[in-house]
């Protein structure tokens, strides 16, 4: 059972890892440039949003990524805590490495949500 539930686990991470990128593919999605030429062609400007909204929700991504990396590095110094006092027994065991495993996929999760925000502020901002 515990080696359907890596599988499952190392499948989910890797079509997440693929998936991601191709999203834009799937739903048809207009590349970059035809939404900005479009935009442009109906009075707008490119771009799309305020330079002082930009900047507020890049600190508070960078504030947020900040406070979750604390976390997880906290988590893995207690899980790795509780390996080490577990004395032998296997379900304090699991429970140890449970928590130093879900700390990591939530500091990976938190880098993806930080890539993202990042290349969507990056493409969509005004360049100022």
């Amino acid at each position: 059972m515990k080696k359907i539930k890596q599988l499952i686990v190392a499948f989910a991470l890797f079509a997440g890892a693929i998936a991601i990128p191709l999203t834009p593919l799937a739903v048809g999605a207009a590349p970059v440039d035809d939404i900005k030429g479009g935009v442009e062609a109906v009075g707008g400007e490119e771009g799309g949003g305020d330079a002082e909204l930009t900047d507020g929700i890049q600190t508070l991504v960078n504030a947020l990524l900040f406070i979750i990396g604390l976390l997880a590095v906290i988590m893995i110094i207690f899980g790795g805590f509780k390996y080490v006092t577990s004395g032998g027994d296997a379900g304090k065991l699991e429970s140890a490495k449970n928590t130093i495993l879900y700390a990591v996929v939530g500091l990976l999760v938190a880098i993806l949500a930080f890539a993202i925000v990042s290349f969507v502020i990056s493409t969509f901002a005004p360049k100022s």
